[in-house]
């Protein structure tokens, strides 16, 4: 797993960062890659729905029949367990949101879209100018088009606010306040 420092936040943040890929990242037994529209095939076996995407995460782990996890908008932002393990890629009719285990190789690698989760952790320093957003897509975009942003904090004491941060270090699994990261892969 990756080792890192930065600062801290005692006000339940959740917080994305950048991140090059290798084998740090790909030895991170919690890395997960977002795709937006998109979705995975197949409902996994037994109890498939969660309130919670942290929650559908650690049980997805747990089942070796679970690729990933799919958000459905349509069904009240339920998060259900999904067999996969393809990725049906921009494909969604309906807005979901899916969430893969990264095998971090050449294809995770090239994939722009993807981010890493890191949950109970969080980045330190605002980025300069504009840096909160609605909702974490409208964050991650504009991360991604500045050079002074490592990733994206989610501040749930503020509104749920998504928040660019300067990072690059997730201080990772320190968060006094619930807080989750994401880099990208």
């Amino acid at each position: 797993s990756t080792q890192s420092t930065g600062g801290e936040s005692l006000s339940g943040e959740t917080s994305w960062s950048k991140c090059n890929v290798g084998a740090e990242v790909a030895a991170e037994a919690y890395s997960w890659c977002v795709y937006y529209d998109s979705y995975l095939s197949g409902y996994s076996a037994g109890n498939y729905s969660y309130d919670t995407l942290k929650e559908a995460q650690n049980a997805c782990r747990q089942r070796s029949d679970c690729g990933g996890v799919t958000d459905e908008p349509y069904n009240g932002g339920r998060y259900t367990l999904r067999k996969g393990p393809e990725v049906k890629v921009g494909e969604s009719l309906s807005g979901e949101t899916s969430w893969s285990k990264c095998n971090v190789g050449a294809e995770v690698a090239a994939e722009a879209y993807s981010w890493c989760v890191y949950y109970d952790s969080y980045l330190s320093g605002y980025s300069a100018g504009n840096y909160s957003y609605d909702t974490l897509k409208e964050a991650q975009n504009a991360c991604r088009q500045r050079s002074d942003c490592g990733g994206v904090t989610d501040e749930p004491y503020n509104g749920g606010r998504y928040t660019l941060r300067k990072g690059p270090e997730v201080k990772e699994g320190e968060s006094p306040s619930a807080e989750n990261s994401w880099v990208q892969c």
